[in-house]
């Protein structure tokens, strides 16, 4: 019975050693939320702070879409690209809590200018 006892306890203490190992669990990441560009005019967009807009301007060129933030203490614009491999889309990423209006345009004035509310959210 003692030598029982021992050994639940060593496992005990082997599991706790090893717990303390692991590696700690992160927060998971929220995921962008995606709108269609054609779908942006006159909207009211709601994105949680710790996220990202996310614009798909599918058949425009990614890097050519510009935008005016009219508050840019609430967020600020973050360019398309592509690396060659890949495009990333443009965006509009939260600083605080709040509103502003965003307008879109696009460098060779392939679509008329694209104007909604951004609403960030906690």
């Amino acid at each position: 019975m003692n030598r029982l006892a021992v050994g639940l306890a060593a496992v005990v203490v082997a599991m706790l050693t090893l717990t303390g190992c692991a590696p700690p669990i992160l927060d998971p990441v929220p995921a962008p939320v995606t709108v269609e560009l054609d779908e942006l005019a006159g909207q009211t967009v709601d994105v949680p702070l710790d996220s990202l807009l996310n614009i798909n301007v599918d058949g425009f060129d990614v890097t050519s879409v510009t935008a005016v933030i009219d508050d840019p203490d609430i967020a600020e614009f973050v360019p398309g690209s592509d690396d060659g491999s890949a495009q990333f889309n443009p965006g509009v990423r939260p600083l605080a809590v709040g509103q502003t209006s965003v307008t879109l345009t696009h460098d060779e004035d392939a679509f008329d200018p694209v104007e909604f509310v951004l609403n960030v959210t906690r």
